[in-house]
Parts: structure tokens; C-alpha cells; sequence
């Protein structure tokens, strides 16, 4: 690439000599090209060290293991299944210390076990255990969306970070390409626009990453200090959703809950919760048929949130990646320079954000769920219902 630039730098500089020749004709006696003039030329549009870094960014932006790691889009289904359970464990922890620095909650896992296993008697749950048990669940759904917002941000942090410096190389590309006359002002202030973007939107994405953490803290530390040190907190990953079967309109579960006490259910307790929650009718108990509606519109957001993950991470990340090393064959070849590469490169993240925002709303939508579910067998555990 270096060697193209050079050759088109001495092009142009044999065109201005012959321009500037009487009548602009060839001097048969004409004197040597003048090549500190040249090195002159290069150096003012930025130096030969300049082209090669962006040339080597370029590279290394659009390199696939940069791409394939970027959102483990090569992630088997087991992989992603486990990734997944490490995220769940890694919540279940995190959701014990807030309920030991809750007074009164603690037991509210093994009460809530008890309450499962003997569901066969009527009136088993009291009003006082209804309560308790509703702000251990209600606590624990808070966790597990702080961790989910966590993660997200910090990832989030990082693409918008990569943004901003790719956005900065722009410019300075831009900057050089106006200075020798290549480009207009107009493409040079584009260019200055976008940076200044960027890097707004990268003071958002830091913002946004102190948030979570102080309301993950706050959880779980309520008297201490938010700054203070959380474990497991620095590099959790948020796991992508479970591949689906060809034509699926839904991606499969993967087994990893992240609600804490929704794991107490079994598949059969879901699946009739669920079936209950849709043949209520008016003779149901206003509360009862309040937490069936929770639950059936939390379940038609979830099948909404999968969709949207699953076209983005199972077929959008494999077709971006195609569209990337296809650019990245042109520029190898000298097809296309490098404002072009840096330009598909800037589009895959902004796709790459899309994409991890999609994963983010499927999570919560999982939370959300598996939330409802516990909140409407407790209902029906207190108002007497069979499960």
C-alpha cells in the first residue's frame, strides 16, 4: 500500500512540473525529478509514518479475529451455553449478598423451596410470608437487571471507545486529504463531526457504566460505598442468546436462568403457569388475574426480544462479516484506499452496537419472564389455586 502511495505522490508531482513547463510541453532536456521537493510534498501530507499507521489500523480493524471476537459470533451453541451459566452463577452470588444485607430475607430461597414442595396444600402461604417472599423476588429481579445492565455497559464502553479512536484516525486522514486538495472543506468538517460524535458519545457510554455500577452496588452493599470493589464485576461478559433450529420462530432456552428463584420452578410448573395465565378469566382473583397478565406479556416480549437477537447475532453478524472481508480483499488488492476500509469498519461498529443492545433486551425480557413466573405461582400458592 505504501509503495501505491508513494508512485501516485510522484505522478502527481511529474504532472505539476509538466504543467508548469512553457505551453505545457515535454522538455526533452528537462532535469532530474527534484526528490527532496517530493519527500518535501510527502512530508507536508503527513508523512510516510502517518499512511502507514492508518494503514496497519485499517488492517487490523477489519481483521477477523478482531470481527469473530468482537461478539463470540463463533461461539458454538455449548459454548454459548456456557458462557451463560458462568454469567447465571456469577448473578446467583451476587443476588445472596443483597439478600444477606437485607434483614428478614435471608431465608426467603429455602422458605420459597418449602413453599414448592408442599404447593398441594391450600392456604399454605400466610400474608406475612406473601410479603417477605415478594420483596426477596422483587429484590432479586433488581440484581439480576443491574448485572445485565453492568455488563452491557462495559462492553458498550468498550465499542464506543474503539469508535472514537477510529473516528480520530478519520480525521486525521481527512485533515491531510484537504490539505493536498483531495477533498473539499465540506468532507473535512464531516469528518471533524463525526470525532466530535464519537467522543460524545463515548462521555454517555462511561456515564452510563458508573450508573450501573452504582446501582449494582447499592444492592448489595446498601451502607457502603459504591466505589468499593464488586466480585466477578470487571470483564462479565453478557452471553449471547441460544443459536435456533432452522425456521424456528423462536430461539430454544439454554437452560441458564438468571432469576434466582425462578430455578426453584420445574419445566412442567412453567408450562403450566403459563397455560393457566392464558385461560384466566373474570372469575379469577383480581391480584391473581393481574400477575397472569404480567406474566403472558412479559412471555409475547420475550418471543419478540429472541426474534430480534436471533436474526441479528445468528444471520446479521455472519453477513457483516462477509460484507468486512470483502473490503478487505479490495483494499489488499488496491481497489479500494484506505478512507473506504475505515469507513466499513465504522459501519460494522455501529452494527456491532445494534447487535449487543439486541442481546441487552433479550436478557432483560428473560428477567422479566422468569420475574412474572415466580410472581404468579406465589399468587396462586396464597389465593389457593392448584398449580
Amino acid at each position: 500500500m505504501i509503495t501505491y502511495l508513494f508512485s501516485a505522490l510522484l505522478v502527481l508531482v511529474s504532472a505539476a512540473a509538466w504543467a508548469s513547463s512553457p505551453g505545457g510541453q515535454t522538455q526533452h532536456h528537462a532535469q532530474a525529478p527534484d526528490w527532496p521537493a517530493a519527500n518535501r510534498a510527502v512530508d507536508e501530507a503527513g508523512g510516510w509514518k502517518a499512511y502507514l499507521r492508518e494503514s496497519t489500523a485499517a488492517q487490523s480493524a477489519a481483521s477477523p479475529g478482531d470481527r469473530s471476537s468482537a461478539f463470540r459470533g463463533d461461539r458454538s451453541a455449548a459454548q454459548r451455553a456456557a458462557e451463560a451459566r458462568r454469567f447465571a452463577q456469577t448473578v446467583d452470588g451476587w443476588i445472596d449478598s443483597a439478600l444477606l444485607a437485607q434483614p428478614g430475607l435471608t431465608p426467603a430461597t429455602e422458605m420459597l423451596g418449602r413453599e414448592l414442595a408442599t404447593v398441594r396444600h391450600f392456604g399454605q402461604l400466610s400474608s406475612g410470608a406473601r410479603s417477605t417472599l415478594s420483596q426477596a423476588v422483587g429484590l432479586a429481579r433488581q440484581v439480576t437487571d443491574d448485572a445485565i445492565a453492568w455488563a452491557y455497559a462495559q462492553e458498550h464502553r468498550a465499542r464506543r471507545r474503539e469508535r472514537e479512536d477510529l473516528a480520530e484516525v478519520q480525521w486525521e486522514l481527512a485533515q491531510r486529504m484537504h490539505a493536498v486538495g483531495n477533498i473539499p472543506l465540506l468532507e473535512e468538517r464531516k469528518a471533524r463531526l463525526h470525532l466530535l460524535e464519537a467522543q460524545a458519545d463515548l462521555h454517555k457510554a462511561q456515564a452510563r457504566m458508573l450508573s450501573a455500577r452504582e446501582s449494582l452496588v447499592r444492592h448489595l452493599r446498601p451502607a457502603g460505598l459504591w466505589s468499593e470493589p464488586v466480585d466477578g464485576a470487571d470483564g462479565l461478559v453478557l452471553p449471547l442468546p441460544q443459536s435456533a433450529t432452522p425456521g424456528a420462530a423462536v430461539a430454544a432456552e439454554d437452560g441458564a436462568t438468571v432469576n434466582r428463584f425462578a430455578k426453584l420452578l420445574s419445566a412442567e410448573q412453567r408450562a403450566a403457569a403459563s397455560q393457566r395465565a392464558r385461560a384466566a378469566s373474570n372469575a379469577t382473583p383480581y391480584a391473581l388475574r393481574h400477575a397472569y397478565a404480567a406474566l403472558v406479556q412479559a412471555e409475547d416480549l420475550l418471543q419478540l426480544a429472541t426474534a430480534r437477537a436471533q436474526v441479528l447475532v445468528d444471520e446479521g453478524l455472519t453477513v457483516r462479516i462477509v460484507i468486512s472481508d470483502e473490503h478487505l480483499l479490495a483494499y489488499n488488492g488496491m481497489l479500494i484506499g484506505t478512507p473506504k476500509l475505515l469507513k466499513d469498519r465504522d459501519s460494522a461498529m455501529a452494527f456491532e452496537l445494534e447487535v449487543l443492545e439486541a442481546v441487552r433486551d433479550y436478557w432483560l425480557a428473560r428477567s422479566r419472564r422468569d420475574h412474572q413466573q415466580v410472581v404468579a405461582l406465589l399468587e396462586e400458592i396464597f389465593w389457593g389455586v392448584r398449580p
